[in-house]
């Protein structure tokens, strides 16, 4: 799916007990149709949002709309990714200078006055390009393997910014929504600020209130989809599934057999 220009942007620190939308993000396809379509108000857009027992994507075209809702029960990993584009924005440097510079010097400027406004032409394009094009990415895999992924973009016209923040944040927020779906645990506060690597991750053992018969029961159906993208071939999916077995069910004996392949990968 191409990237989508951000319309709105609401993520919840999980803190009020009456709001039952907790991630509530919704874009639309980038372009200058879709521009015109967003000022009419006609714009089809493709919302992602989350509540206390799942998941929805739903994703709208001039042809019509589709609609996904995973439950949390049958999420097997949760993953967020963020681009800065520095590169491609090094590279639209080059050919911003040159046009410029021809420009100027077509209309009459020295050298000496041509370089220094295509530099400063060269670098202005190149920041605009960066600052539009970093992207966003929220991805959920399903038990049985299908993952649901969505990117965005900043968006002018809305002003609505993106930013590895606010990434760490939906994660964060989705990843206690799925622990408490999974053990039947009240809502913990999440921190809207971000998470520096160097923060030890929380515990996660505290929601846990199942027998350890639940657990292991849990865990080892988590075990089986690990093994399941590992014969089809998936060994990314393969890996976060055996990872969040792990995070989730630290204790159980699939905890012990995700290690085991983990370190022998």
């Amino acid at each position: 799916m191409a990237a989508l220009v951000l319309k709105k942007w609401h993520v919840s620190n999980l803190e009020s007990t009456q709001e039952n939308q907790f991630v509530d993000i919704v874009g639309r396809k980038s372009g200058i149709l879709a521009w015109v379509l967003s000022l009419l108000g006609v714009d089809p857009t493709t919302t992602f949002t989350a509540t206390n027992t799942g998941v929805t994507f739903h994703e709208g075209s001039l042809s019509g709309a589709a609609l996904a809702f995973i439950p949390f029960q049958n999420v097997s990993s949760l993953s967020w990714g963020y681009f800065k584009p520095w590169k491609l924005a090094l590279i639209v440097f080059i050919p911003s200078f040159i046009i410029s510079y021809m420009l100027w010097i077509s209309i009459g400027f020295k050298i000496g006055i041509a370089i220094p406004i295509s530099v400063i032409v060269g670098i202005s394009v190149s920041l605009l390009y960066y600052f539009l094009n970093r992207l966003l990415t929220v991805a959920v895999t399903e038990m049985a393997g299908h993952i649901y992924s969505i990117r965005f973009k900043r968006s002018i016209i809305e002003n609505v910014d993106v930013n590895a923040e606010q990434a760490e944040q939906v994660y964060n927020v989705l990843r206690v929504l799925l622990l408490s779906a999974n053990t039947n645990q009240a809502l913990q506060p999440v921190a809207v600020a971000p998470v520096h690597p160097s923060t030890p991750p929380p515990n996660e053992t505290q929601f846990t209130t199942e027998s350890p018969e639940e657990i292991e029961t849990k865990a080892g159906l988590l075990l089986n989809v690990a093994k399941n993208h590992l014969a089809s071939g998936a060994k990314k999916l393969a890996i976060q599934t055996l990872r969040e077995i792990i995070r989730m069910y630290p204790t159980s004996r699939a905890a012990d057999k995700a290690r085991s392949s983990l370190n022998g990968r």
